[in-house]
């Protein structure tokens, strides 16, 4: 793991209020959930502002920043 990446769990329900705010260089978000799990996470206000162009892992696919996402 390096300081550009984060992991979730899938236990995971809510994010909070700037919780990754200004991690500039954030490239993977690891969540080991499926995506549809993902989208259910409830994130909170400004979760991800000023974050790098990261994108997130699922177990059955992978989101980009934009929110387009590919399915395995």
């Amino acid at each position: 793991i390096s300081d550009n990446s984060i992991i979730l769990r899938d236990n995971t329900v809510g994010i909070a209020d700037y919780a990754f705010s200004g991690c500039s260089s954030l490239t993977s978000i690891t969540y080991d959930g499926t995506v549809e799990e993902w989208n259910a996470i409830s994130k909170s206000y400004n979760w991800n502002s000023n974050t790098g162009n990261y994108t997130i892992y699922c177990t059955d696919g992978e989101m980009a920043k934009d929110g387009t996402v590919t399915y395995y």
